[in-house]
């Protein structure tokens, strides 16, 4: 059945085949790659890092395939920094020259770039197509544009699908799925969103100890980017059921004025995979920039 897939050698067929027949049937766990706040934007980072992204999903889906594990990608929001649409630096110097139209062209630039770098072969064997949540930097901004300019009404939109719209992200035109800003998409008992909204007063649960502080809130495994530190905890209850909450750090490399010289250095920069994801339990593993450039 494997090599009825497009791209699927049959050396691969036989590799997943191999480990079933060694190691026992195929374990109902998966492998997921997620993708933190990358922030691409005309201005600063480059576009490379989205070829480099691409790269490395390829080598996780093809390390799932060969230990015969369900694999998918979620990008947990933010791809794009939309710094055209930021009410904190509208009016200030470097404010000028920013436009609306060059960050989505942008961040389609680099999405594109993102997928044409999953082989085909590895896009075939995900489970479930790739996923994306909506960030505040990209859904929030263009929704508080459209709301405080309604002329804007149907030249922009936020990526969602059916929309009737000029200029938008092209995720659901390369595929993948997409979730709207604070709308949680689950995997088994695991659930993604860019942050989760303190029940208390909407606003992003943070914390020293990130990981705690998700379960506590959430009352449930989750996984969120947003802060850009990579953080985790588990938990668990009486039933021997294990819980975890997970920041996934960044995924860009350059420095952010706004940010300063502290939160700058104390940034992770790179992806998370989450391992043995069956459940609600999962491993998270961060791989670094560094990293992952040695194993490409």
């Amino acid at each position: 059945s494997l090599e009825s897939i497009p791209g699927i050698t049959e050396r691969k067929a036989r590799t997943v085949a191999e480990h079933v027949k060694t190691k026992g049937p195929p374990p109902d766990s998966w492998r997921v790659v997620v993708i933190g706040d990358a922030h691409f934007c005309p201005h600063h980072g480059g576009l490379g890092r989205a070829e480099t992204i691409g790269k490395f999903i390829t080598l996780q889906g093809r390390l799932a395939m060969r230990n015969a594990e369900k694999f998918t990608v979620v990008c947990i929001g933010d791809w794009a920094d939309y710094a055209s649409l930021s009410s904190y630096e509208k009016g200030k110097k470097e404010f000028e020259g920013r436009a609306i139209r060059a960050d989505i062209r942008c961040s389609n630039e680099a999405s594109l770039l993102l997928t044409n770098n999953i082989a085909p072969d590895v896009w075939a064997y995900m489970a479930r197509k790739p996923l994306v949540t909506l960030g505040n930097h990209t859904a929030a901004r263009m929704s508080r544009l459209l709301s405080d300019v309604r002329e804007l009404e149907g030249v922009f939109g936020i990526g969602l699908e059916g929309e009737d719209v000029e200029v938008r992200p092209n995720w659901t035109d390369l595929g993948w799925e997409v979730f709207p800003f604070l709308v949680p998409a689950f995997i088994d008992d695991v659930a993604f969103l860019h942050y989760l909204p303190n029940p208390a007063n909407g606003r992003a649960v943070s914390s020293v100890s990130m990981g705690r502080a998700l379960l506590l809130k959430g009352l449930q495994s989750v996984v969120v980017g947003h802060n850009h530190l990579f953080k985790f905890d588990k938990l668990t209850r009486l039933d021997g059921t294990k819980m975890v909450g997970c920041s996934v750090g960044c995924a860009f490399e350059h420095d952010h004025d706004w940010a300063g010289q502290i939160p700058n250095g104390a940034y992770d920069r790179g992806i998370t995979v989450l391992h043995n994801l069956r459940g609600s339990d999962f491993n998270p593993r961060f791989h670094t920039f560094e990293e992952i450039r040695r194993v490409l």
